[in-house]
């Protein structure tokens, strides 16, 4: 079990996934969904998984990723299991390249940023990235996460179109969840669910 801190440095180093791979950006962020699609037509065409069925897992940001891209690409993702995932778009926050503001878009489909709770957003304090609640205590960036969700209007728009995804779900949550409010991530998809059913 890593610290709050910890999780914090881990988030530092190049994102594992789409980037650091040969021939991939080195730092999370700027990430074209369409590389998925790509890869999601090879696996099928060249894989041939019985009755076209693909999953994608993800766990954190990676589980943020798994539901947007069940969502983008329901033609050929069939389930989703996501362990402490969003249930809104996000900025790069800690994981891009160092310098860039924690707000630079994350994720782009057909040239255009996703929608994120963080750009612009007035709600948006990223001090609690780096300054505990307590003093001496460990960061807590759930707060920032709370405090940006506050703004509605970005809310909505940032909003994961669950919805769409075509097939089962498995999530994750953690009751105490220093790094961003994953439990209430997890029951914001289970009401969009329910909500679109």
């Amino acid at each position: 079990r890593m610290s709050n801190e910890q999780c914090a440095k881990s988030w530092r180093r190049p994102w594992p996934g789409p980037c650091g791979a040969p021939g991939r950006p080195r730092y999370f962020g700027d990430t074209r969904l369409e590389y998925f699609a790509t890869a999601f037509a090879w696996a099928r065409q060249t894989l041939r998984p019985k009755d076209d069925f693909i999953a994608v897992a993800g766990s954190s940001r990676g589980g943020e990723l798994a539901f947007i891209l069940a969502a983008t690409y329901p033609e050929y993702v069939r389930a989703v299991v996501a362990f402490v995932p969003s249930a809104v778009v996000n900025g790069i926050q800690q994981a891009g390249k160092p310098g860039l503001p924690r707000d630079t878009p994350a994720w782009h489909l057909n040239g255009e940023p996703l929608p994120s709770l963080w750009r612009g957003n007035p709600h948006a304090d990223v001090t609690a990235y780096t300054t505990p609640q307590v003093p001496g205590m460990p960061i807590r960036q759930d707060k920032a996460f709370l405090d940006a969700m506050a703004n509605k209007e970005f809310l909505e728009k940032a909003r994961i179109p669950v919805e769409r995804v075509n097939g089962p779900v498995i999530m994750v949550s953690a009751g105490d969840d220093g790094c961003w409010p994953s439990e209430v991530f997890c029951e914001m998809i289970e009401e969009r669910f329910a909500a679109y059913k």
